[in-house]
C-alpha cells in the first residue's frame, strides 16, 4: 500500500467470489481479487469462468474481468503502472486498468481536472490548451461535472460537511451550497439544476446563474432552492412554489438506509435518471423532482449498470456495467412508462460520450480503439488511449489524462487532440479529389449534418458555384453565408469574387493579392481598414514607390496608427503619427501623457480663441500647479474669471489681484470668499486670513482673527494667553485698516457709509464683507453681541485678554488686593471672556484677600451657572461670614 493506516472501523467488502488470490496496486488506490463467483442456489457449470473483481480503496466495485479456461491461481500488479498479470493454469493474462479520473469538459475548449499535489492538497486545474490556472479545494474532491458554460465540484471537508460549488470558465465561483442532510458521492449538472446523488437520497438544487435568470418554471422558491427526497419515496409535483412540512427538505436523511442503493445518475434537459444497484431505473422530472416512471426492464435482462449516459434529447440512455458491456435503453417520448433495451456485442468499454448536436451519434472507447456509432452501426476504429471529453461537429475531443496527471501543472498542447468521424473524413476526401459538387451534395444529403453542409458551402464558394453554396448555407442555417452568396452574385469580375470569398474565409493575404490582380487597390485598402491593419493600408494605397495616398486616407491612417501606438503606451511614436495627421486634440492628449508641458504651452498660441482645447489645457496646467501657464490658457480662451479662480486656488493672491484690476472684474469677491470657506473647512485658518487681507477684505480678516482668538480662549487646550492677545491685536488692526477697495461691490454713484467718531474706517465694510458669514462654517460666525463690539470697539478683545493676564499675574505674585481690583474691572469684559471665567477669578482673588462679601456675590453668579459651586460656597462661608474683613482706611490729609 501507499501508506499504512490502522482503521478503528475497518471496511468489510463482499467480493461475491470464492477468493483464491488478491493484491493491492502499488499506489494503494485499487485492490484486485480473483476467484470463483458465488452462485447462490446454483451448481457450478463447466462453462462458468473465474472472475477478477477490482475495487477501489473504499470497497466500491469498479470492474470485473472474466478469465476463460483454468481457474485463477495468482495475480500481481506492475510496479510502475496499472497493468495486472493474471495466472490461470498454464496461461498468463494481462489486463490494463483505466483509472476513473475526475474531469469535465465545459465551455468552448476548457478541461477541468482534479489532482493532488505532492504536499497532499487537492486542486482543480483549468486548461484551455494555452493557459493553465489552478485552484485549491479544501478537503477531498468527490466528483466534478461540466456543462456548456459552468462547472461543478462536489467535495467533503475534514468535518464531514459536503460542499458543492458552481464555477464559470475562468474558475470564478458563481454559486455554492453546503449539504448536511445527505452524504452525496456523485453530481450531475444541467443548465439550471444541479443533482446530488447519495446512496439513499437525491438532492435537487436550482443554482443561480451569474448572467441571467433561468426561464424554466420551477417549484422551488427563491428562499429555498433545493429539494431533498429519499430514494425509496415517490415525490409528487408540488402544488405551490413553497416547500411545506410534508416535503423532506431540511430533513436529515443520513440515518435512513435502503436495501437497494443508488449507483449512478445522469440528467439532461428536464429529465433525471437514477440507476440503482439492482438495475432498476427511476425517472424524475426537472426541476420539480416528481417521480415519472420506474423501469425494471434492465433487472429483467440481468443488466446492472455502473454508469449511465443520456443523449442530447434525453430519449436514449447508454448503460455500462462492470464488465464494460454496452446497452442502450430507448425511452418513450410520451409517458416514459414503456422502454426497450438493446444489448450490443461490445465489451471492455471503459469510456463513452454522446454527441452534443446529434442525438444518434455515440462515441465509445474499447481498449485502445475509438469507435463512433450511429444508430447501432459502428465506424472503423481509430487508435487512441485518451479519455473522451467533447463530441460536437463530427469531431471528438480526446484528452490524454494519463500524461496530464503525471505532469499536472506542466501541460503540453499535444495532450489534447481532435479526431474526425468517418463522414467528415470522407467529405474532405471527396472535395480534395475534385469530385463534382452535385455528387458531394448527394453524399452530404445522405449523412446530413451542419458541419458537412458547411464544408460543402466552402468548397462551392471556392469554385464560385453560388447556387450550391447558397443551398448549403440554408441547410446549415448560416444566414450570414446566405447573404454573402447573394451579394457576390452581383459582382461581375470573377477575380474580385474570389477575393471576396477569401476575405469571407479570413484568408486576407490571398484576398489582397487577388484585389491587386484585379487592379482594385481601393477594395484592398478598405479590407485592411476594417481589420485595423493601417500599415497594410499604407502599402496598398501607394501605386508608385514615393507617392503618398490621398489626404483623407493619409490622415485616417496616421490617426489609427497613433491610436494603436497609444494603446501600447508608445507615446513618442504616437506623437509622430499625430503630428503627421495634424490632429490637435490628440496632440494635446499625447503631450499630457508624456508630461511635455513646454510643447503644450506652445500649442496655446496656435489654437483659436474659443477652442475647447484651451480649457482642457488650462485645467491640466492647473491640476499640476502651473499657475502662469494655466492663466495664460484661460486668458487665451477669453475666460478671465476662470484665470482669477485658478490663481486663487493655487494661492497666487497677487496674480489674482492683478488680473482682477486689469480686467475690471466685479464678481471675483464671491469666488475669493467661497475659497476662504473651503480653507476654513480644511482647518487652514491663517491661510484664509492671508487670502482676505491680500484681497482687500480687512474687516472679514479681522472677524476671522477675532473668532479664532475666541475659539482658543474657550477651548480646553492650554493655549497661551499671549498668543490670544496677539490675535486680538491683529484683528483690531484689520478692523481699523485703511482699505484700498480693489473690488467695488457697490455702484459708483452709491453713497458711502458714514465713519465713526474714532476716525477708523470700519464703517467702510462693503457688501462682500457683510455677506462673508454665508461662506464660512458656523464656528467662525460671530454672535450679534460679538459683531457689535468688533464693529464699534475693535480693541475690546485685546483689552479683555490684557486685564485677564494682569489678574492672573497678581494672583501668582500673591498681590490679592490688586488682583481683586483688576478682577472687579474684568467684569466689564464678560461678553468676551465669559461669565464663569471672570467670576471664578474674582472669587479666588477676593477669598484670598478676605473680601468675603465680594467673594459671596461672585459665587452667587457662579451658582446660577452651575449648581456644583454650592458645595464650595457652603464649605467656605460656614467658616467665614460674607463680610469684608480687610477694610482699608485712608487718613485725612488735613
Amino acid at each position: 500500500m501507499k501508506s499504512f493506516v490502522f482503521l478503528l472501523d475497518p471496511i468489510i467488502v463482499d467480493t461475491r467470489l470464492v477468493a483464491t488470490c488478491g493484491d493491492w496496486s502499488p499506489n494503494g488506490m485499487y485492490v484486485a481479487v480473483g476467484g470463483q463467483p458465488t452462485l447462490i442456489g446454483q451448481t457450478k457449470q463447466a462453462s462458468d469462468f473465474d472472475h477478477i473483481n477490482i475495487f477501489d480503496q473504499m470497497g466500491k466495485l469498479l470492474h470485473h474481468i472474466k478469465i476463460p479456461g483454468s481457474p485463477v491461481t495468482s495475480l500481481s500488479w506492475d510496479y510502475l503502472s496499472l497493468r495486472l498479470a493474471i495466472g490461470a493454469g498454464a496461461h498468463v493474462y494481462f489486463a490494463n486498468l483505466r483509472p476513473q479520473y475526475r474531469y469535465a469538459y465545459f465551455g468552448c475548449n476548457t478541461v477541468a481536472y482534479a489532482f493532488i499535489r505532492p504536499d497532499g492538497s487537492n486542486h482543480i486545474g483549468f486548461w484551455d490548451t494555452k493557459k493553465l490556472t489552478t485552484q485549491e479545494i479544501p478537503g477531498q474532491i468527490l466528483d466534478v461535472q461540466g456543462d456548456e458554460d459552468y462547472f461543478a465540484i462536489l467535495s467533503v471537508n475534514g468535518t464531514g460537511a459536503y460542499n458543492v460549488s458552481v464555477l464559470n470558465a475562468v474558475g470564478a465561483p458563481v454559486d455554492g451550497l453546503s449539504i448536511m442532510t445527505i452524504e452525496p458521492f456523485a453530481i450531475s449538472l444541467t443548465q439550471s439544476v444541479l443533482v446530488c446523488l447519495a446512496p439513499n437520497a437525491v438532492l435537487l438544487w436550482k443554482y443561480q446563474l451569474a448572467t441571467s435568470q433561468s426561464l424554466v418554471v420551477s417549484d422551488m422558491s427563491s428562499k429555498r432552492r433545493e429539494r431533498t427526497f429519499h430514494i425509496d419515496e415517490n415525490p409528487k409535483l408540488l402544488e405551490n412554489t413553497d416547500f411545506n412540512d410534508r416535503d423532506s427538505t431540511g430533513q436529515d436523511l443520513t440515518a435512513q438506509r435502503t436495501k437497494d442503493p443508488a449507483i449512478c445518475c445522469d440528467a439532461r434537459l428536464d429529465l433525471l435518471v437514477v440507476a440503482r444497484d439492482s438495475g432498476r431505473l427511476q425517472l424524475y422530472s426537472l426541476p420539480h423532482g416528481a417521480l415519472l416512471s420506474v423501469l425494471d426492464i434492465a433487472v429483467e435482462m440481468g443488466i446492472r449498470p455502473q454508469s449511465i449516459f443520456l443523449n442530447s434529447d434525453a430519449l436514449q440512455l447508454a448503460m455500462l456495467d462492470n464488465g464494460g458491456h454496452l446497452s442502450i435503453c430507448s425511452l418513450s417520448t410520451t409517458t416514459l412508462k414503456t422502454s426497450s433495451i438493446r444489448k450490443y456485442d461490445r465489451k471492455d468499454i471503459w469510456n463513452l460520450i454522446w454527441a452534443r448536436d446529434n442525438p444518434s451519434l455515440l462515441c465509445i472507447m474499447e481498449k485502445t480503439r475509438l469507435y463512433v456509432m450511429k444508430n447501432g452501426e459502428v465506424e472503423e476504429p481509430v487508435i487512441s488511449s485518451g479519455y473522451l471529453a467533447y463530441f460536437k461537429g463530427l469531431e471528438v475531443t480526446v484528452i490524454l489524462l494519463d500524461e496530464i496527471m503525471q505532469a499536472s501543472e506542466n501541460l503540453k498542447p499535444e495532450y489534447s487532440m481532435k479526431l474526425e468521424t468517418r463522414a467528415l473524413r470522407d467529405i474532405k476526401s471527396l472535395i480534395d479529389n475534385g469530385t463534382d459538387l452535385l455528387d458531394v451534395g448527394r453524399y452530404v444529403e445522405e449523412n446530413s449534418h451542419p458541419s458537412l453542409w458547411r464544408l460543402l458551402a466552402r468548397a462551392a464558394l471556392n469554385q464560385l458555384d453560388l447556387s450550391v453554396a447558397e443551398t448549403a448555407f440554408v441547410r446549415c442555417r448560416d444566414y450570414a453565408g446566405v447573404q454573402f452568396s447573394k451579394r457576390i452574385a452581383n459582382i461581375t469580375n470573377d477575380v474580385v469574387r474570389k477575393a471576396e470569398v477569401s476575405c469571407f474565409f479570413e484568408d486576407f493575404e490571398k484576398a489582397e493579392a487577388l484585389f491587386l490582380e484585379a487592379d482594385r487597390r481601393d477594395l484592398a485598402g478598405d479590407m485592411w481598414k476594417l481589420l485595423g491593419e493601417w500599415n497594410k493600408v499604407d502599402q496598398v494605397s501607394q501605386p508608385l514607390a514615393k507617392q503618398r495616398p490621398s489626404d483623407k486616407t493619409f490622415r485616417e491612417m496616421n490617426i489609427a496608427l497613433g491610436d494603436t501606438a497609444g494603446e501600447d503606451q508608445e507615446w513618442d511614436k504616437a506623437l509622430t503619427y499625430y503630428e503627421k495627421a495634424e490632429d490637435t486634440s490628440r496632440l494635446v492628449e499625447c503631450y499630457l501623457m508624456m508630461e511635455d508641458y513646454g510643447n503644450l504651452e506652445k500649442l496655446i498660441s496656435t489654437l483659436p480663441e474659443k477652442s475647447f482645447l484651451l480649457i482642457r489645457i488650462a485645467a491640466a496646467f492647473e491640476a499640476v500647479g502651473l499657475t502662469t501657464e494655466a492663466v495664460k490658457a484661460y486668458l487665451a480662451a477669453n475666460m478671465p474669471e476662470k484665470a482669477v479662480e485658478a490663481a486663487v486656488v493655487l494661492s497666487q493672491w497677487n496674480l489674482a489681484m492683478e488680473l482682477a484690476q486689469r480686467h475690471t472684474l466685479h464678481n471675483v469677491a464671491p469666488v475669493l470668499l467661497r475659497y476662504t470657506g473651503h480653507l476654513l473647512e480644511n482647518g487652514e485658518t491663517m491661510q484664509a486670513v492671508e487670502l482676505l487681507r491680500k484681497s482687500d477684505k480687512p474687516f472679514a480678516a479681522g472677524k476671522l482673527l477675532a473668532m479664532l482668538a475666541i475659539r482658543f480662549l474657550n477651548s480646553e487646550e492650554n493655549v497661551s494667553l499671549g498668543l490670544i492677545k496677539k490675535l486680538f491685536v491683529m484683528s483690531a488692526q484689520m478692523f481699523t485698516y485703511k482699505t484700498r477697495k480693489f473690488f467695488r461691490e457697490k455702484s459708483v454713484g452709491a453713497p458711502k457709509s458714514a465713519k465713526s467718531d474714532t476716525g477708523s474706517n470700519y464703517g467702510d465694510e462693503d457688501d462682500a464683507d457683510l455677506s462673508f458669514e454665508s461662506h464660512i462654517p458656523e464656528d467662525f460666525r460671530p454672535s450679534p453681541e460679538e459683531y457689535r463690539w468688533m464693529r464699534e470697539m475693535p480693541w475690546r478683545g485685546a483689552e479683555a485678554v490684557h486685564f485677564l493676564c494682569l489678574v492672573q499675574r497678581f494672583i501668582y505674585q500673591a498681590q490679592y488686593g490688586n488682583a481683586t481690583k483688576a478682577a472687579l474691572y474684568l467684569r466689564n469684559f464678560v461678553d468676551v471672556l465669559g461669565d464663569e471665567r471672570v467670576n471664578t477669578l474674582l472669587a479666588l482673588a477676593a477669598a484670598n484677600n478676605k473680601c468675603y462679601n465680594i467673594c459671596s456675590r461672585a459665587f452667587i453668579h457662579l451658582e446660577l451657572l452651575d449648581e456644583d459651586y454650592s458645595d464650595v460656597t457652603s464649605d467656605l462661608f460656614s467658616e467665614h461670614p460674607p463680610k469684608d474683613i480687610r477694610i482699608q482706611k485712608l487718613e485725612c490729609p488735613g
